[in-house]
């Protein structure tokens, strides 16, 4: 990645930031120093997710696989409803991938669920609780890469 492209928005603006221009305003950082097209980048699916997790991984981007899950933006689901969660690999590692799945409720410890490349959860009587969904995406060179989707509820009819 161009560490020319990341930056935040502070008062010194972007990595062109002039001082010579005067002032830096915080009302408008980048001080007019920068011609050209910004586009805003859209995750996969529009999901969410992806800023938050590239916020926290990207050190490891390049050489371990950096995953998200989707579940069709569910939060919850009652007992007795399924829910399916596929991972997507943004970015990093060598395919094939193995995917691990494990949950745990109300913070009580981690399950182990199974592997393949998604996990459907099928709730029955007695599941409800506040879940973590985690999977752990691992590549052919043995570099992993997990996530973990928190506050999912399976809630009573």
């Amino acid at each position: 990645m161009d560490p020319n492209l990341a930056y935040d928005l502070s008062e010194f603006g972007h990595y062109g930031y002039d001082p010579g221009t005067g002032a830096s305003d915080p009302d408008f950082p980048v001080q007019d120093q920068y011609t050209g097209t910004w586009a805003m980048y859209e995750p996969p699916d529009d999901d969410p997710g992806v800023g938050e997790l590239l916020a926290k991984h990207v050190i490891n981007a390049i050489i371990k696989p950096m995953v998200y899950l989707s579940n069709g933006e569910t939060a919850g689901v009652t007992e007795g409803e399924s829910v399916t969660f596929t991972p997507h690999v943004v970015t990093g590692g060598t395919p094939p991938y193995i995917y691990e799945w494990s949950t745990n409720k109300d913070n009580a410890g981690w399950t182990t669920q199974g592997s393949g490349s998604s996990w459907t959860f099928n709730t029955i009587s007695g599941d409800a609780g506040t879940y973590a969904v985690r999977c752990v995406a691992t590549d052919s060179l043995s570099e992993s890469g997990e996530v973990t989707w928190d506050d999912f509820v399976v809630s009573t009819p």
